[in-house]
Parts: structure tokens; sequence; C-alpha cells
């Protein structure tokens, strides 16, 4: 049995489902799949399906308004430099490759503890990010209203969402315009997001 961390063979399905691997995330991944880990088998089925549905969230954003956007990259120029420099596309990533290696995107607290996001993809000129999202056992997210189209993609845990419950593999689309009560985990959870820019400025990064 792999000695590998759930959270490592998530990041290593993440990477492989989005086309990011470099030729160690590649080499851990050959091994893991002949090995027959299940956890890794599962893991990559439920990233290639939330691929899938980040392609069809592309059709959903909009240019966000200019304020956000101003907001948003104001508060990434604040950070490393590093970091700036990793998650800052291409003027067209339609004709480029983007890779972010697994050493690099590190979790980032935002303002309700207990909850993280690692950015993935900012697509600047589309208005929309990829992100992974994390709550820890028992984190309450506060009510929020959606600036934004938002969709999300259940991997790992619980996620209470209103009345209804999401496990892996469940899908929520929330509108723009619309609003979320306390979204709560008991267990803790990951997952995958597509998350217009307004939105992303709204989650208070630290």
């Amino acid at each position: 049995m792999s000695t590998m961390s759930l959270e490592r063979k998530s990041e290593l399905a993440a990477l492989a489902a989005l086309g990011a691997l470099d030729a160690a995330d590649a080499e851990e991944c050959r091994r893991l799949r002949e090995a027959g880990d299940q956890e890794w088998a599962r893991e990559s089925a439920a990233f290639r399906e939330a691929a899938l549905v980040m392609g069809l969230a592309k059709s959903q954003v909009r240019e966000p308004r200019p304020e956000f956007k101003a907001r948003l990259l104001k508060n990434l120029s604040g950070r490393p430099p590093s970091l700036h420099t990793q998650i800052e596309p291409t003027p067209d990533t339609s004709l480029e490759f983007h890779y972010l290696p697994s050493g690099q995107g590190e979790w980032r607290p935002l303002a309700v503890p207990g909850a993280f996001i690692k950015v993935l993809s900012l697509e600047q000129a589309r208005g929309y990010a990829v992100v992974l999202g994390r709550l820890e056992a028992g984190t309450h997210f506060p009510a929020h209203a959606h600036a934004g189209p938002e969709s999300l993609y259940m991997l790992t845990g619980d996620l209470h969402v209103g009345d209804r419950l999401l496990r892996p593999g469940d899908f929520h689309r929330a509108g723009p315009g619309t609003a979320h009560g306390v979204n709560w985990s008991e267990d803790g959870c990951t997952l995958i997001a597509v998350v217009s820019l307004e939105n992303l400025a709204a989650l208070g990064m630290k």
C-alpha cells in the first residue's frame, strides 16, 4: 500500500486532469497507477470529471467589472513575486501551456478560519479562476452573495449547502446574483471550483 498522503494523491490527480504534470509528478502517478492504488484511482476519476465540468463552466463566465478586477489584482500584487508569477497567465492563454508544479501554488488561508484555497489558474482576460478549495472539519462558511457564476465539484468529504448535502462526485452551480446561507462541513472537504474574479476577490485571501 502506498504511504503517500491522500492530499498529495489529490494534488497529483488534479494536475493530471489539467495536463500540468512535470516529469517527477508523472513518475509518481505512474507508480500509483501500476500499484493499483484505489485512492489514486478514485481521485483521478473525480478530477477527470471535474475537468469536463470546467470545460462547460468556461462558457458561463463573463468579464468582471473593473472595480472587482482591480481589487483582486491589488490583493495578488502584495504576494511574494514567485507566487504572483506562478498564477498569472500569459495575455492569451488559449495559445499557451500553463503548468503549476506540485511544489508551488500554496494553500492560502481565507478570512474564515479553517477555509483555504489553492489557485490553479487565473484567467484575467476571461474573468474566472480555477481553484482547489478546502474546509477543515467543523468549518462554517458565512452567508454570502455571488457577483458572478460559481461552479464546484466535490472531491472529498461533505459540504452542507442549505438543505442539501454534497458528497464526492456531486456538482453544484450558483448563478450570478444568487446567495448562499451558511455552508458548512462536518468532517472537512476538498473541492475544485471555477469562480468569477468578483467571487474570488470577495473571499478575503490572506
